[in-house]
């Protein structure tokens, strides 16, 4: 993946997830906020995606256990 600019809803649309399931792990502390902000949005870049995946990926697994 190139080191695209996203918005919430286009990552939670790649992910499959709904913007407050993004959002939750963020605000909680499970996963460190993007770097960078624009008009106090957030902006994911390639390597918050990849976290995001991994950590939903990682639930995945303990729900299957």
């Amino acid at each position: 993946m190139k080191n695209k600019m996203l918005l919430l809803k286009d990552v939670a649309r790649q992910l499959g997830k709904r913007p407050h399931q993004i959002t939750y792990p963020i605000t909680s502390g499970q996963i460190p906020e993007p770097d960078l902000r624009i008009d106090n949005k957030r902006i994911f870049q390639s390597a918050d995606v990849a976290r995001l995946k991994n950590y939903f990926q990682q639930k995945d697994k303990e729900k299957k256990k």
